[in-house]
């Protein structure tokens, strides 16, 4: 995937998102680089922001369970 990916990275990226062509999400070698991006950028980042959430939900609940019972 380095190879594919090199310098043109954002080149790749660019193509796909401005594409109206549905049918080259159908290739299996642009489901791969979809895949590998997923996996090594956007997977983590979500994962982060949602245990921040989540962090945030169980604070937010505790604080007003102590509010609740003063």
């Amino acid at each position: 995937m380095k190879e594919i990916e090199g310098d043109n990275k954002l080149s790749i990226s660019f193509a796909l998102k401005n594409s109206s062509d549905l049918d080259l999400f159908e290739q299996d070698a642009i489901q791969k680089i979809i895949a590998y991006k997923w996996i090594t950028y956007s997977k983590h980042f979500f994962q982060k922001k949602f245990v921040l959430y989540l962090l945030y939900m169980v604070t937010f609940y505790v604080d007003m369970e102590i509010r609740l019972y003063r």
